[in-house]
């Protein structure tokens, strides 16, 4: 039953408001409308090819670039794992992308900048000021539990040392460097 204009030509069906179904030679079917409704499921066998893909009330939900990229207008929540399966992959945060994680091949992730990692509120972070330095700010206590603590370098304490059980060490120094205390194997003290 055909109610209103309906043109057939070959393989092409023509409606009285320009909208078309044509079937190609290759068996592709294309559809011309301003919009196309399909009221049940749509199963598709091989590929979908779109542009956009809108809610149901016209809000552009997913934009397709050229190439593959994929954008979202809001969130998008994955049920499961989520792979950036490239080299050198870059997790942007934030409306214009301020903060990044990205992947470094075969050893890590490289936090962009002098941004931080924050833990509970911006009081307890970990973050790298200047290059060369790794900055670990607490506004309480700094706790680190560990059999052994293995400290390579110099180390300068700006408060008091409050040690809990034993200090071991052979010399005590002045605070320029001058020698003041040698204390030998069996507790001989030489004072300088």
């Amino acid at each position: 039953t055909v109610t209103g204009d309906l043109t057939i030509t070959g393989n092409d069906a023509t409606f009285g408001n320009g909208e078309s179904i044509s079937n190609a030679t290759d068996g592709t079917l294309a559809i011309t409308a301003p919009t196309t409704s399909v009221s049940g499921d749509l199963s598709v066998g091989t590929s979908l090819q779109t542009a956009t893909i809108d809610y149901t009330d016209g809000d552009l939900a997913i934009t397709i670039s050229d190439g593959g990229a994929v954008t979202t207008s809001g969130n998008l929540t994955v049920g499961d794992d989520l792979n950036l399966a490239s080299d050198a992959a870059v997790l942007s945060l934030g409306e214009d992308g301020d903060v990044t994680l990205t992947h470094v091949q075969d050893t890590g992730i490289l936090l962009g900048d002098s941004r931080q990692m924050q833990f509970r509120d911006n009081a307890l972070k970990i973050s790298s000021t200047i290059d060369g330095q790794l900055d670990i700010d607490a506004d309480t206590e700094v706790e680190i539990t560990a059999n052994t603590v293995d400290l390579n370098g110099a180390l300068d304490v700006s408060g008091n040392v409050t040690v809990g059980a034993s200090l071991q060490t052979a010399t005590i120094d002045y605070t320029d460097g001058d020698l003041a205390i040698t204390i030998s194997d069996g507790g001989a003290v030489t004072t300088s």
